[in-house]
């Protein structure tokens, strides 16, 4: 019995001793830090090179760097097809070590649509963390067309108070130096979307004429946005406040 005693010992020390052994699990998340290119709010040109630069580091073994870019808007096309579209990017690069200098270089497309781009940086390690994401927002111009297009409203008027259920008539005049390409009217109350319109251009200017019904709008403030495009997905916004009553 003694020396089933000392064998059980000697057993669970063995046990313990292996247990102590295994090394826990990686949970630290690597790090994404010095990012100096691009610059928020950086303005970029189609054709030019957009650079990324930043350091990678990790607690123990990096594995990944993720690098998206994408357009801003959603890059609806309302089922046309634009000559000119918002320009996306997927790159994997793979590391190793506890800290690297991260520099990559994206060529920007000649037709890349005039806009908002959001370039996002992710870390991953080998044990499959994954760092904090970070965001850099940057504007592309096209060469073809650095023209914005121009919004003018005649109505409704800043200000103006409309009876619900009556009609609102949202006109005024769209132009583009080459050609529009689409136009959005939205309106807002509290925040919330109640209405909103797409229109298909193609012409230097657009007479805007679009009718409304206010039918079931509860009474409070609301937002008239107004949004136009030209053909290299420049644009331009017009806001108007208004109220329902």
């Amino acid at each position: 019995m003694p020396g089933l005693l000392k064998y059980v010992f000697v057993l669970l020390c063995l046990i313990s001793m292996s247990v102590a052994c295994v090394k826990e699990k990686d949970k630290t998340p690597p790090l994404i830090s010095e990012v100096s290119a691009p610059v928020m709010n950086d303005t970029l040109v189609a054709g030019q090179a957009l650079l990324i630069k930043a350091k990678v580091t990790d607690n123990e073994a990096l594995s990944q760097l993720k690098i998206e870019i994408h357009g801003a808007s959603d890059g609806h096309s309302h089922g046309k097809s634009d000559p000119y579209t918002y320009w996306q990017s997927m790159r994997i690069v793979n590391l190793s070590g506890t800290s690297i200098d991260i520099h990559e270089s994206f060529e920007i497309p000649q037709d890349a649509a005039a806009g908002i781009y959001h370039v996002i940086l992710t870390g991953v390690d080998k044990a499959g963390n994954q760092s904090a994401f970070v965001e850099r927002e940057v504007y592309v111009k096209n060469n073809d067309d650095l023209s914005q297009p121009e919004i003018t409203l005649s109505s409704p008027a800043e200000g103006s108070v409309w009876t619900s259920g009556t009609d609102i008539l949202v006109s005024g005049n769209l132009s583009d130096n080459i050609a529009l390409s689409k136009a959005e009217i939205q309106f807002f109350h509290s925040g919330v979307l109640v209405a909103d319109r797409d229109i298909d251009l193609a012409l230097p200017t657009h007479a805007l004429q679009e009718t409304f019904s206010t039918t079931g709008w509860v009474s409070g403030a609301y937002t008239l946005v107004v949004k136009v495009y030209d053909q290299v997905m420049n644009s331009s916004e017009k806001t108007i406040n208004l109220l329902i009553e």
